[in-house]
C-alpha cells in the first residue's frame, strides 16, 4: 500500500459520503413512492365510504352495494399489505446497501488510518535526526568556536 496525499485521502472519503448521499436519495424516493400509494389507497377508501353513505339513503340495494364495497376494501387492504410486504423488502434492500457501504466505507477508513500512523512514525523519525543534528552543531558551535576540531 502506498501512502495516499492529504488530496487523495478527502477524494475518497468525499466520493464515499457522495455514495451514501446517493443511497440516502435512492430511499427517499422510494418512501415518497410509497407515500404516493398510500395517498391514492386513502383516496379509495374514501370513495368506498361515500358509497356506503349512499347506501344507507337508497336502502333498496342495501344487501349488494355493501358486498361490493367489503369487496373494494378487502382488495384495497390487500393491495396494501402486498404494497407493505414490497415496501419491507425494498427497504431491507436498501438497509443491506447502506450496510455494505457502510462496512466498505469503515475498511477504507482503516486503511486510511493506518497510512496515517505510518507517515507518522516516519515524521516523528524525520524530527529526531533533524533534532540530532541541530544538537551536532550547536555543539560544536559551543565546544569549537573558532571552527576548528
Amino acid at each position: 500500500m502506498t501512502p495516499a496525499t492529504d488530496t487523495e485521502m478527502r477524494d475518497l472519503i468525499l466520493g464515499l459520503d457522495q455514495k451514501i448521499d446517493t443511497t440516502f436519495e435512492k430511499l427517499e424516493g422510494k418512501i415518497d413512492a410509497i407515500a404516493t400509494d398510500v395517498v391514492e389507497i386513502k383516496i379509495a377508501q374514501a370513495r368506498a365510504d361515500e358509497r356506503l353513505n349512499a347506501l344507507e339513503a337508497g336502502m333498496s340495494d342495501i344487501k349488494t352495494e355493501l358486498k361490493d364495497v367489503r369487496g373494494e376494501i378487502k382488495d384495497v387492504r390487500n393491495e396494501v399489505k402486498a404494497q407493505g410486504e414490497q415496501f419491507q423488502t425494498e427497504l431491507k434492500d436498501i438497509c443491506n446497501e447502506v450496510k455494505a457501504q457502510g462496512e466498505q466505507f469503515q475498511t477504507e477508513l482503516k486503511d486510511v488510518r493506518n497510512e496515517v500512523k505510518g507517515q507518522d512514525a516516519r515524521l516523528w523519525g524525520f524530527v529526531v535526526a533533524l533534532f540530532l543534528s541541530l544538537a551536532g552543531v550547536l555543539t560544536k558551535v559551543l565546544f569549537f568556536p573558532s571552527g576548528q576540531l
